[in-house]
This record gives structure tokens, sequence and C-alpha cells, in this order.
């Protein structure tokens, strides 16, 4: 999965697309004290320091307003909730995947 971070430069309607990052998405339905909500992934970052073992339970929610940054809409993508915003950012939404299937 691949998140990215935008920031709202100096008018609010201008927004800009400053940093993205890969994660692994190895859970879903269920936040960080096992209580069951559909709302939560639970996600690997290999940029954390590469701790395989923890996991990172991140709340989306679903964002249907117009939000363009470098030629993409974020409207109907979900945004990261009580995430850490880094290099300034004001939100995290998720941009995109990949799935595998292996065969034998």
């Amino acid at each position: 999965m691949v998140f990215l971070w935008i920031t709202k430069e100096v008018k609010p309607a201008q927004v800009k697309v400053i940093a993205g990052h890969w994660v692994s998405l190895v859970g879903y339905g269920q936040n960080e004290i096992g209580e069951i909500d559909p709302n939560f992934l639970i996600l690997h970052d290999p940029g954390s320091g590469f701790d395989y073992k923890k996991n990172d339970f991140v709340e989306l929610k679903f964002h249907n307003t117009d939000i363009k940054a470098d030629k993409q809409n974020f409207k109907n993508h979900y945004e990261l909730m009580e995430f850490d915003c880094k290099n300034g950012a004001d939100n995290i939404f998720l941009s995109g995947g990949l799935c595998f299937n292996l065969k034998k």
C-alpha cells in the first residue's frame, strides 16, 4: 500500500503532495486493543527500523470532499486518522496498493 502526505499551501484551496511511503498490509478489522472495527488497518512499516514484530494500527476515514493536489483528486479516498504526519503534512491519504497472487 502506498500513502501520500499532503500539505496545504498558503491558500487553503492549494494542496501539494510532499511525500509518499510504502507499507505492508498485514491485517485489518481490529484496533490495537483488540476491539473489532472494520475501519482499522494493521500495517508493517519497513521504514520504522525494520521491526517486523511491531504492528501499526491505523484508522481510516472515507473522505468525500474535493482535495486536489498535483493533478490528483483525493475525493473518495481514505484518510489516515490520528497518525503521525511528518514533513509538515496536514493529511495522509491511501493512494494505492499492489496485490500478488502466487501460483505453484
